[in-house]
Protein backbone atom coordinates (compact mmCIF):
# COMPACT_ATOMS: atom_id res chain seq x y z
CA UNK A 1 0.00 0.00 0.00
CA UNK A 2 2.63 2.53 1.11
CA UNK A 3 4.64 1.25 -2.51
CA UNK A 4 2.06 2.51 -4.43
CA UNK A 5 1.58 5.86 -2.75
CA UNK A 6 5.50 6.52 -3.24
CA UNK A 7 5.11 5.65 -7.06
CA UNK A 8 1.96 8.10 -7.33
CA UNK A 9 4.32 11.13 -5.25
CA UNK A 10 7.58 10.22 -7.70
CA UNK A 11 4.59 10.23 -10.87
CA UNK A 12 3.59 13.43 -9.73
CA UNK A 13 6.39 15.20 -9.28
CA UNK A 14 7.73 14.10 -12.60
CA UNK A 15 4.86 15.88 -14.09
CA UNK A 16 5.39 18.76 -12.00
CA UNK A 17 9.44 18.84 -13.62
CA UNK A 18 8.24 18.51 -17.11
CA UNK A 19 5.74 21.19 -16.65
CA UNK A 20 7.48 23.54 -14.58
CA UNK A 21 10.97 22.94 -15.35
CA UNK A 22 13.67 20.77 -13.41
CA UNK A 23 13.91 23.16 -10.71
CA UNK A 24 10.83 22.85 -8.93
CA UNK A 25 11.88 19.15 -7.93
CA UNK A 26 14.13 20.02 -5.31
CA UNK A 27 11.83 21.41 -3.04
CA UNK A 28 9.15 18.97 -3.10
CA UNK A 29 12.11 16.12 -2.58
CA UNK A 30 13.64 17.53 0.26
CA UNK A 31 9.85 17.63 2.04
CA UNK A 32 9.20 14.04 0.36
CA UNK A 33 12.00 12.86 2.93
CA UNK A 34 10.78 14.65 5.91
CA UNK A 35 7.06 13.06 5.25
CA UNK A 36 8.78 9.64 4.51
CA UNK A 37 9.86 10.05 8.37
CA UNK A 38 6.62 11.06 9.67
CA UNK A 39 5.34 8.65 7.55
CA UNK A 40 7.00 5.86 9.13
CA UNK A 41 5.77 7.40 12.60
CA UNK A 42 2.14 7.15 11.74
CA UNK A 43 2.62 3.65 10.42
CA UNK A 44 4.57 2.82 13.63
CA UNK A 45 1.79 4.43 15.71
CA UNK A 46 -0.79 2.70 13.03
CA UNK A 47 0.44 -0.72 14.45
CA UNK A 48 0.64 0.19 17.76
CA UNK A 49 -3.12 1.50 17.93
CA UNK A 50 -4.30 -2.08 15.85
CA UNK A 51 -2.15 -4.26 18.45
CA UNK A 52 -4.43 -2.55 21.10
CA UNK A 53 -7.52 -2.95 19.08
CA UNK A 54 -6.76 -6.26 18.40
CA UNK A 55 -6.71 -6.91 22.65
CA UNK A 56 -9.73 -5.18 22.97
CA UNK A 57 -11.81 -7.62 20.87
CA UNK A 58 -12.96 -10.66 22.74
CA UNK A 59 -13.87 -14.13 20.92
CA UNK A 60 -16.94 -15.35 20.10
CA UNK A 61 -20.10 -13.19 18.73
CA UNK A 62 -21.67 -12.67 22.69
CA UNK A 63 -18.54 -10.40 23.49
CA UNK A 64 -19.19 -8.46 20.50
CA UNK A 65 -17.86 -4.59 21.27
CA UNK A 66 -19.69 -1.94 19.66
CA UNK A 67 -17.58 0.60 17.01
CA UNK A 68 -18.34 3.43 19.34
CA UNK A 69 -17.11 1.62 22.39
CA UNK A 70 -13.69 0.43 20.58
CA UNK A 71 -13.12 3.81 19.55
CA UNK A 72 -13.80 4.96 23.02
CA UNK A 73 -11.42 2.51 24.40
CA UNK A 74 -8.51 3.57 21.72
CA UNK A 75 -9.04 7.01 22.75
CA UNK A 76 -10.24 8.78 19.26
CA UNK A 77 -13.69 9.59 18.25
CA UNK A 78 -13.25 8.79 14.39
CA UNK A 79 -14.60 5.05 14.36
CA UNK A 80 -13.96 5.41 11.06
CA UNK A 81 -9.87 5.44 11.50
CA UNK A 82 -10.72 2.73 13.47
CA UNK A 83 -12.78 1.04 10.90
CA UNK A 84 -9.88 0.97 8.77
CA UNK A 85 -8.00 -0.35 11.02
CA UNK A 86 -10.07 -3.11 11.59
CA UNK A 87 -10.16 -3.57 7.74
CA UNK A 88 -6.22 -3.63 7.82
CA UNK A 89 -6.31 -6.48 10.57
CA UNK A 90 -8.92 -8.24 8.44
CA UNK A 91 -6.26 -8.24 5.61
CA UNK A 92 -3.22 -9.33 7.77
CA UNK A 93 -5.48 -12.60 8.65
CA UNK A 94 -7.55 -11.96 11.49
CA UNK A 95 -10.67 -13.75 11.45
CA UNK A 96 -12.96 -10.59 12.99
CA UNK A 97 -16.51 -10.80 13.17
CA UNK A 98 -19.28 -7.98 12.76
CA UNK A 99 -22.99 -8.64 14.19
CA UNK A 100 -25.71 -6.11 13.41
CA UNK A 101 -28.07 -8.32 15.96
CA UNK A 102 -27.69 -7.80 19.77
CA UNK A 103 -25.13 -7.92 20.73
CA UNK A 104 -24.05 -5.47 18.17
CA UNK A 105 -20.60 -5.13 17.74
CA UNK A 106 -17.28 -6.40 16.53
CA UNK A 107 -15.42 -9.77 18.11
CA UNK A 108 -13.02 -12.49 17.11
CA UNK A 109 -14.50 -15.32 15.00
CA UNK A 110 -14.49 -18.93 17.21
CA UNK A 111 -16.31 -20.84 14.82
CA UNK A 112 -17.75 -21.94 11.25
CA UNK A 113 -20.93 -21.01 12.14
CA UNK A 114 -19.90 -17.57 13.24
CA UNK A 115 -17.89 -16.85 9.96
CA UNK A 116 -20.64 -18.05 8.09
CA UNK A 117 -23.52 -15.53 10.01
CA UNK A 118 -20.65 -13.09 9.56
CA UNK A 119 -20.54 -13.63 5.74
CA UNK A 120 -23.79 -13.66 5.48
CA UNK A 121 -24.06 -10.16 6.67
CA UNK A 122 -21.43 -8.77 4.58
CA UNK A 123 -23.09 -10.18 1.36
CA UNK A 124 -26.59 -9.15 2.14
CA UNK A 125 -24.92 -5.52 2.49
CA UNK A 126 -23.42 -6.03 -0.96
CA UNK A 127 -26.81 -6.69 -2.15
CA UNK A 128 -28.87 -3.79 -0.90
CA UNK A 129 -25.86 -1.64 -2.01
CA UNK A 130 -26.31 -3.07 -5.50
CA UNK A 131 -30.31 -2.30 -5.67
CA UNK A 132 -29.60 0.95 -4.14
CA UNK A 133 -27.03 1.69 -6.80
CA UNK A 134 -29.15 0.74 -9.51
CA UNK A 135 -32.71 2.36 -8.13
CA UNK A 136 -30.67 5.10 -8.12
CA UNK A 137 -29.68 5.44 -11.47
CA UNK A 138 -33.58 4.34 -12.67
CA UNK A 139 -34.41 7.54 -10.92
CA UNK A 140 -31.66 9.95 -12.31
CA UNK A 141 -32.40 8.26 -15.97
CA UNK A 142 -36.10 9.11 -15.33
CA UNK A 143 -35.78 13.02 -13.73
CA UNK A 144 -32.38 13.91 -15.83
CA UNK A 145 -32.41 11.60 -19.18
CA UNK A 146 -29.00 11.31 -20.97
CA UNK A 147 -28.01 14.29 -19.49
CA UNK A 148 -26.49 12.04 -16.54
CA UNK A 149 -23.49 9.58 -17.52
CA UNK A 150 -23.82 7.01 -15.28
CA UNK A 151 -20.82 5.20 -14.32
Amino acid sequence: MRQGRGKALWGWIDIKAQVLGRAYVEKPLESFHKNKAQEQFMSDMSDMNKATLLGFLRSGKDKAVTGPQLANLLGIRDTRAMRLMLRELISEGHLIGLSVRNPKGYYLIETPEELKECMATMKSYCVNAALHRRDLKRAAHKLFGQQVMMI
